[in-house]
């Protein structure tokens, strides 16, 4: 399309770095959302990751209370949800204690492209301890015994399979006394070159108002990141999911089981 080929030339006339190979991704989901990305009504079951553990179903639960007035867990953003195993109106539910191993697979067709210049980033939250895994592999992000007061940032570059990927949270729920845990995982996507591969069925916006603020929102993208290309991809500036608390496995507070 001439509006795809005026886009390319504008990118690499402002200096971005971009590879016009196809690819497309599939299945990746916050946690507590449906098909379209909307949250599911409370109490529903959750519908794109699975848990194995104490329990082999979860739900959208309610934010957990230490007090009336008194918010234990962080506000899930637009587009996301906590996911726990007691579908309860309760706002401190007596949970089970143990190790709950979240898992969502996606598909990724890389359609030639080099799996090291993509990176997958996301925040996330848990009640209690938590280790993020990627296809097999330890990313060394953790959580410790008040994971669920806020959300934290990750980022794991490379490492993709062409075809099924798997994103493995594990939540180590406290052993002492009746007490909640969940998880929360929002702003989940792919990013290429520092740009977020569009969800599939996006299409570039035809040439017209639309697509001269597209090209101006790039431009000032493009100017406040000073990015410069090396080969097929782009170094930027420091980006907000850069920031995550990332820890090797021999430093983590607490070691989860395997």
């Amino acid at each position: 399309m001439k509006t795809n080929s005026l886009v390319v030339a504008m990118l690499l006339g402002i200096g971005v770095c971009i590879d016009t190979r196809a690819i497309s991704v599939s299945g990746l989901y916050n946690t507590g959302v449906d098909d379209s990305g909307q949250v599911i009504p409370l109490h529903a079951a959750e519908l794109h990751w699975v848990v194995q553990g104490p329990v082999d179903t979860v739900y959208r639960v309610p934010i957990v209370y230490h007090s009336p007035g008194h918010q234990a867990w962080v506000t899930p953003p637009e587009g996301s949800a906590w996911i726990g195993p007691n579908p309860t109106e309760s706002t401190w539910p007596h949970d089970p204690p143990g190790l709950y191993t979240y898992k969502l697979e996606f598909i990724v067709d890389l359609g030639g492209i080099d799996p090291q210049t993509l990176t997958l980033v996301g925040r996330w939250a848990s009640d209690n301890w938590s280790e993020i895994w990627f296809n097999g592999e330890d990313t060394g992000y953790a959580r410790d015994l008040w994971g669920f007061v806020d959300l934290q940032w990750f980022s794991i570059q490379g490492g993709f399979l062409d075809g099924v990927n798997t994103l493995v949270v594990k939540v180590l729920n406290q052993e002492w006394g009746g007490n909640p845990t969940g998880l929360l995982v929002s702003d989940l996507q792919i990013i290429q070159g520092g740009l977020p591969i569009p969800p599939p069925g996006t299409s570039v916006p035809d040439a017209g108002g639309t697509f001269g603020l597209l090209l101006a929102g790039i431009g000032a993208v493009v100017a406040v990141r000073r990015a410069r290309c090396r080969g097929n991809s782009q170094k930027l500036q420091t980006q907000p999911w850069q920031s995550g608390e990332k820890r090797v496995s021999s430093k983590k507070t607490k070691t989860l089981s395997r």
